[in-house]
């Protein structure tokens, strides 16, 4: 039995100190830790160890109840990505451990615990965006530069066809309308590498699609 002046408190407040946090709290190099009665009727004391935080980076030191917690599963369970209620440990997760005299074995046990793997397996994918939101983003930035190139395209063609001057040359990448749409990618970017890629939208026939559309 452990001893100390929290004992009484409800597990909501225990955990009141990781509400918020963006990273687990490690005391700082000299911190003197409080020493808490181990038994009933034992002398001996035990307290917190600096030295366990340097070897299991996920523990959060909680100053108000003298107890550590898990940051990565007390994470999860605030933001409700852990599914099964038997995985949850409550020393680690809401309550606080203080058991300083078998600290490091319980930390080894938590640690390779199912819980704490599905914790840390949760947020990594809830701070990493998946495969498919990564694409859907390529794909809108994608639209928004070829949106980019034609309004270049169309542009350019209604400021030729204004000035009566010639759109091709003996070539199609050899002509006035060609020429002009690359002059101006010094303003617009985007249609460098886009219209490398699709050179052919600046074809012959492409050119006289577009017109008409003019």
């Amino acid at each position: 039995l452990i001893t100390s002046d929290h004992e009484g408190e409800d597990e909501e407040s225990r955990s009141s100190t990781l509400r918020q946090p963006n990273e687990p709290f490690h005391p700082p190099d000299g911190y003197v830790f409080p020493k808490s009665l181990v038994g009933d009727k034992s002398k001996s004391t035990r307290s917190c160890s600096a030295g366990w935080f340097k070897k299991w980076k996920w523990l959060h030191y909680d100053v108000v109840t003298d107890s550590v917690l898990c940051f990565v599963c007390n994470s999860a369970h605030n933001k409700k990505l852990i599914s099964c209620q038997q995985k949850r440990d409550p020393s680690f997760v809401q309550k606080g451990c203080r058991n300083w005299k078998n600290a490091t074995t319980k930390f080894n046990q938590h640690e390779k615990s199912d819980g704490h793997r599905e914790a840390v397996e949760k947020l990594n994918l809830l701070s990493n965006p998946t495969v498919s939101t990564m694409l859907s983003t390529q794909s809108a930035k994608a639209q928004e530069n070829a949106g980019k190139c034609l309004s270049v395209i169309f542009s350019s063609i209604k400021y030729l066809a204004k000035q009566g001057f010639p759109f091709r040359g003996r070539e199609h990448n050899d002509g006035a309308f060609f020429n002009l749409v690359f002059e101006r990618k010094n303003d617009v970017p985007e249609p460098d590498m886009w219209m490398k890629k699709r050179d052919n939208w600046l074809s012959d026939t492409i050119q006289n699609d577009f017109c008409c559309e003019c």
